[in-house]
């Protein structure tokens, strides 16, 4: 990705996401989002992935956006939109 596509993705992700503050209460995370509604009071999210090794960089991620880890689940799986 050059530097005007991420700076394209990152506005528009903070502009869409930003709709999610003080409304979502559980999110699940299937991309790199957290730090777009990681401080929101009472949020829970739940990361998956289908690579087990995932987690440690899932939950490193998490907190560093500053989400507390009580309020991050991880699951391996895998997932299908339909």
């Amino acid at each position: 990705m050059n530097s005007a596509t991420k700076s394209y993705e990152a506005e528009y992700k903070s502009q869409v996401l930003s709709n999610l503050k003080g409304k979502a209460l559980k999110i699940l995370e299937v991309g790199p989002n957290l730090s777009y509604y990681a401080n929101d009071s009472d949020v829970h999210v739940v990361g998956m992935d289908p690579n087990p090794k995932m987690e440690k960089y899932a939950r490193s991620a998490a907190r560093l956006a500053g989400l507390l880890l009580s309020d991050f689940e991880f699951f391996q799986a895998v997932y299908t939109i339909l």
